[in-house]
């Protein structure tokens, strides 16, 4: 349970995030029962489960940009403490040299934890210990990868200077070769959300210009059956599309 709470200091939606984007989800899936079903039982349902669903999809969003802040912040730390391994200090004085270089301005997510951090270094608490501790809040998989190496050169009194300089090295390229794939992926991002209001825009505009036409899909059963696998497949096509966009190095 303290994992839990810990990790929800680091992401966590405020209550008007909340009211917010429950007013976003319902009011999307109102328009989303008009469009498709143009029935009061259906705007009800439809928006009571988009304001309930949408927070959600929200949060996994806002918590994806915050990890990579994060770890735009870990690299720059990154280069900090190589510099420091390379002059000779050992890794409890380069860490704290790193931590007294950063400022709130530059490292608005790393600066207060990594200052605890140290605070509690300088108490005789394991370095590698609060690091894998820290590690497990912000569930990045760079800075967990830099911890294990750490209590395991610690633990195999290895050859500190050289394997974290090696690692440090790694994690740098590999944190840049994601932002150069997030860079490629921000354009079809793009346009995948606008490919995903085609089915909306195209029902609804030939709602409102011919409703004559679209009249049988929404008061026969057999064009309440196509409306609801229309609505389906729209959902569906969502939902792959931004499985197929989470790409990860």
């Amino acid at each position: 349970m303290k994992r839990r709470s810990e990790t929800k200091e680091w992401y966590h939606l405020t209550l008007k995030n909340w009211m917010s984007y429950g007013a976003m989800g319902a009011a999307g899936g109102a328009l989303t029962a008009l469009i498709f079903f143009r029935h009061s039982l259906a705007v009800g349902i439809l928006a009571f489960s988009g304001a309930l669903l949408f927070p959600q999809f929200k949060k996994k969003d806002l918590f994806a940009k915050q990890k990579r802040k994060i770890t735009l912040e870990f690299k720059e730390s990154l280069n900090s403490l190589s510099a420091a391994l390379r002059a000779g200090q050992s890794l409890e004085n380069a860490f704290a040299s790193t931590v007294e270089e950063m400022s709130p301005e530059t490292h608005p997510y790393l600066y207060d934890h990594w200052r605890k951090i140290l605070g509690k270094v300088r108490l005789r608490y394991r370095l590698e210990d609060l690091l894998m501790e820290f590690a497990q809040q912000t569930q990045i998989d760079e800075i967990q990868s830099f911890a294990q190496i750490i209590a395991v050169s610690k633990r195999t009194q290895g050859e500190m200077s050289r394997v974290l300089d090696h690692t440090i090295s790694m994690l740098e390229e590999k944190i840049e070769l994601e932002q150069d794939l997030e860079v490629l992926l921000t354009k079809k991002k793009t346009e995948q959300k606008i490919m995903n209001l085609m089915p909306f825009l195209v029902i609804g505009m030939l709602s409102a210009v011919s409703p004559e036409y679209m009249a049988p899909l929404y008061e026969t059963m057999r064009g309440r059956v196509v409306m609801i696998f229309c609505a389906a497949l729209a959902f569906g096509s969502i939902g792959l599309a931004r499985h197929f966009s989470n790409i990860t190095i």
